[in-house]
């Protein structure tokens, strides 16, 4: 009889504990490998701070660990700025906002310190500060907070510069007319005019004026005006004139320093000047003659004589006249000068100028013969022109002749 014993295989069992002892183990060192790769992945942050940047290698991703890392010690009211921080990212950045004291000042509150970081909007949100229109800041919105800074709220003021042919106006806080031409870079000379102090306050509505003041050598001819010089003659009638001799303008060079304001020569200085060509005077003779009725020996009391010869008839009328005006005169005295601008002088008379224009040239005779006015001219009026009272006012050279004549009948040839 035969027993068959099986005897289990033990080579393979311990083959297969080996494998899967090595399986195991293969995991756990893939696993710690991942780990510790994982464990050391660093990060590239740029960390501004203060106007500067500064790169931080690190393996956290942690941005305040990141900021620690780079030598920045954050004061109780700083603050960071994580809006581009992605630790992930290539363009990875924390900004640090340092706090310092900030003064905040305007007409319609009271001065307030803050202390924070960031820019000029931040601090006047935090504030809780709306600008208006008007409203001018003494510093940009987007500057940054700095140490000991103080933002000043000024109500603007509208200026206008009228320079260079050119107007502009500005909308400017409160300050001087020189710091406004400085920060619109309107630059002055010595010689330009300003029709404000620089030193001035600027005021709503101001108008600033500038004219440009230049300085310019010049040579000129010139004329030299002839002078005018009267002589009586017996030979003329009076209120008769007659040119002798032209008179002719002269000549002269000069050297001058002209001043020209806003490119228009305002005045000149003469340096040296010559002659060229002597002025010519000129020559008038004036008439002294009287001139008398040559029909009647009555005298002629007019002192004007006609510009031409008026023939009369023998009772001492014009042969020719363009009408004939009747009725009664008076006479007055007194000198002074006329409504037309001229000198009282007998023969320039008092009319009323609806009836007769001033510069009607007449003659005039009264009716009984017993005077003769002679030529005339309308010149005057009064207050007998508005009464309606006498159609001419007579003058004389006395009060004893006005009286003499005194209200009578004339005749008025108005001359061609």
């Amino acid at each position: 009889m035969f027993v068959i014993i099986h005897r289990p295989k033990i080579k393979s069992f311990k083959k297969r504990n080996i494998f899967a002892a090595l399986f195991a183990a293969l995991i756990v060192i893939a696993t710690t490998a991942t780990s510790v790769i994982a464990a050391s992945y660093r990060y590239t942050t740029s960390v501004e701070y203060d106007g500067g940047t500064v790169t931080v290698s690190s393996f956290s991703s942690d941005p305040y660990a990141i900021v620690e890392k780079a030598g920045i010690e954050l004061g109780s009211s700083d603050t960071i700025d994580l809006e581009n921080f992605d630790i992930e990212s290539e363009d990875n950045t924390i900004s640090v906002k340092k706090a310092y004291e900030v003064l905040v000042a305007s007409e319609d509150t009271d001065p307030v310190v803050y202390k924070m970081g960031g820019t000029v909007s931040d601090v006047l949100d935090a504030a809780g500060i709306e600008l208006a229109e008007s409203d001018v800041l003494n510093c940009s919105e987007n500057a940054q907070i700095t140490s000991e800074m103080a933002i000043i709220i000024s109500k603007a003021v509208k200026v206008t510069v009228l320079a260079d042919g050119k107007k502009h106006t500005y909308k400017v806080s409160d300050s001087t007319v020189g710091e406004l031409l400085k920060s619109k870079n309107i630059k002055l000379s010595s010689d330009d005019i300003i029709n404000h102090k620089q030193s001035e306050q600027l005021k709503d509505g101001m108008k600033i004026i500038i004219k440009r003041v230049k300085y310019e050598d010049k040579t000129m001819t010139d004329k030299i005006e002839y002078k005018t010089i009267t002589k009586k003659s017996d030979e003329l009638y009076i209120g008769q004139t007659k040119v002798k001799r032209e008179g002719k303008n002269g000549e002269r060079w000069g050297y001058y320093v002209c001043r020209y304001v806003d490119g228009k020569m305002q005045d000149r200085a003469c340096i040296v000047t010559k002659v060229l060509k002597e002025p010519v005077d000129e020559v008038v003779l004036v008439g002294t003659k009287r001139y008398t009725n040559p029909v009647k020996s009555s005298r002629v009391i007019s002192e004007i004589a006609p510009p031409y010869t008026i023939e009369l008839d023998n009772n001492g009328r014009p042969l020719h006249y363009k009408k004939l005006i009747t009725g009664k005169a008076t006479a007055y005295y007194g000198g002074g000068i006329t409504a037309t601008g001229q000198k009282a002088m007998p023969g320039r008379i008092a009319v009323n100028p609806r009836q007769i224009p001033y510069g009607t040239k007449m003659y005039i005779v009264s009716s009984d013969g017993k005077y003769v006015y002679g030529y005339c001219v309308a010149s005057d009026t009064g207050g007998f022109a508005r009464r309606g009272t006498a159609i001419a006012d007579l003058y004389f050279h006395s009060y004893s002749e006005c009286v003499q004549f005194g209200r009578r009948s004339i005749e008025i040839y108005v001359l061609e």
